[in-house]
């Protein structure tokens, strides 16, 4: 689909207890926002990833995909959709958190073509709406930046601020699209540790049964970001 921008929101793979952690975490033997990239490219001619700290996915991504700063590492996801949605070279933007490995493309096509003239086209679905697999224009990052300086911190309260089209579970069910794309994954509690968030869901083991339980997050990585 041409004209759509991907941007994950990476979070901070090295912060204790947050869910940045998920997006060098292996699943199915390479990290998770690996395979969010290759979703995406299914249907974006563009893909960022938005991080506070963008030294350890240097190694991980290809240079194809844009890697980026939040706008301010501090002010949680919201700071990187900013600047990530300030920085895409598209219109459209879908925007997905990292802790969502199942995206959906046929999903993402069809929130692009509700999108219209609203600021966002977001799943509403039985548990409510999900803003970190929807689709945005890229507009409204002032808008985005307003709930920031108020200070707002949550996806959660985008749908408050923003002009927004709904898109049902109806919806997808009519063009043959399961709703796993909503769902979160947690391969362990943020109080094991981070041994724990380093190992992947076949127990430590890549695909081809390699133990990867050691560090995924390179710390000595140079080279600059985009």
């Amino acid at each position: 689909m041409n004209g759509l921008t991907g941007l994950i929101l990476a979070g901070d793979p090295e912060a204790a207890g947050g869910t940045g952690r998920i997006a060098l975490t292996l699943m199915e033997g390479e990290p998770v926002v690996c395979r969010q990239v290759k979703e995406m490219r299914k249907v974006c001619d563009e893909v960022i990833v938005a991080a506070p700290n963008a030294m350890p996915f240097l190694k991980v991504l290809d240079p194809q995909v844009r890697l980026i700063t939040d706008y301010e590492p501090s002010r949680g996801p919201l700071s990187g959709m900013y600047a990530g949605l300030c920085l895409a070279k598209r219109s459209r933007v879908w925007v997905v958190g990292c802790d969502r490995p199942y995206l959906s493309a046929d999903a993402a096509r069809l929130l692009a073509e509700r999108l219209g003239e609203a600021d966002a086209a977001i799943p509403q679905l039985p548990d409510g709406p999900h803003p970190l697999h929807a689709v945005y224009a890229k507009r409204c990052a002032d808008r985005v930046w307003s709930l920031i300086a108020e200070g707002g911190r949550k996806p959660a309260a985008l749908p408050d601020v923003l002009v927004w089209k709904a898109v049902t579970a109806d919806a997808f069910a009519e063009r043959g699209i399961p709703l796993q794309f909503a769902e979160t994954w947690r391969p362990h509690s943020a109080a094991d540790g981070p041994e724990a968030w380093r190992r992947d869901a076949n127990n430590g083991e890549d695909g081809a049964g390699n133990d990867r339980s050691e560090p995924l997050f390179p710390r000595d990585c140079g080279g600059n970001a985009v």
